[in-house]
């Protein structure tokens, strides 16, 4: 950051490199240190505090926040003056999809709960390819690089191995399954959202789409549109056998 451009550079943080030799994680070491927002009881006091009362309080993340307050007003600024710039167009742009769509307009997810159905379900983009609905830890050892982001811990690779994935395991107890496609729509800020089977349990968490998915707020085409979800066995397998928390499964009643 500290070679970033004017234009590019966060000037509220300007102060970690111009004032100390410490770094970045130097800082964050130092102020996780220090900081007593940790204090819930100390939290509570802030409320009845005034700006300069705060300030004098030399609390690490708080003079962070005094610092980026400016330029966060800024931005905030820029997005109002956006925002009513944009209004009409808007109003326009919707009335140009009822032209093109009339009373089929495809509905978007803002501002409203979304319950959307579909098969889980490969796809052929393309002649002769097809993608298979199910990936699995498989294919994340056959992607590593040796390279960030392509990485594999070493103990994910020695519980494949050993076929240690306990009750997680797919049906052929080879592998788990780690991530599916199903043909539901999704769009920005349905990540995270629960995806059900038709019994009601919970089966996966949806996070992306394929990339013939990306023009799904205008028009869905099942054929190639799908969804991308975490298969919840995968999470659970993560959870119990790779990161040692089977305290958290328990409190869920698993």
């Amino acid at each position: 950051m500290a070679r970033m451009n004017d234009v590019q550079r966060i000037k509220g943080l300007d102060f970690i490199f111009k004032e100390s030799d410490m770094g970045i994680d130097g800082f964050i070491g130092e102020a996780y240190a220090k900081t007593r927002l940790k204090d819930a009881e100390f939290v509570k006091t802030l409320y009845s505090k005034s700006s300069k009362e705060i300030e004098a309080l030399n609390d690490p993340f708080l003079d962070l926040a005094r610092r980026l307050y400016p330029e966060s007003e800024v931005i905030k600024k820029q997005g109002e003056a956006f925002n009513a710039r944009i209004t009409v167009l808007r109003k326009a742009y919707i009335e140009s999809l009822y032209a093109w769509k009339g009373a089929g307009l495809y509905p978007d997810a803002n501002r409203t709960i979304r319950f959307t159905y579909g098969k889980v379900d490969g796809y052929s983009p393309n002649d002769a390819v097809y993608f298979e609905p199910f990936t699995r830890i498989r294919g994340i050892l056959e992607k590593e690089t040796g390279v960030d982001p392509f990485i594999v811990p070493d103990k994910l690779r020695m519980l494949f191995d050993k076929k240690d994935f306990g009750r997680w395991a797919s049906a052929d107890g080879n592998d788990v399954p780690v991530a599916f496609l199903h043909r539901c729509d999704i769009t920005g800020g349905n990540s995270g959202s629960p995806v059900l089977n038709a019994r009601g349990e919970l089966v996966g968490i949806a996070f992306d789409g394929n990339y013939e998915a990306m023009n799904s707020d205008w028009q869905y085409d099942e054929r190639l549109q799908r969804t991308i979800s975490v298969d919840i066995r995968f999470v659970m397998f993560i959870t119990e056998k790779f990161a040692h928390a089977g305290h958290i499964l328990k409190e869920m009643g698993l």
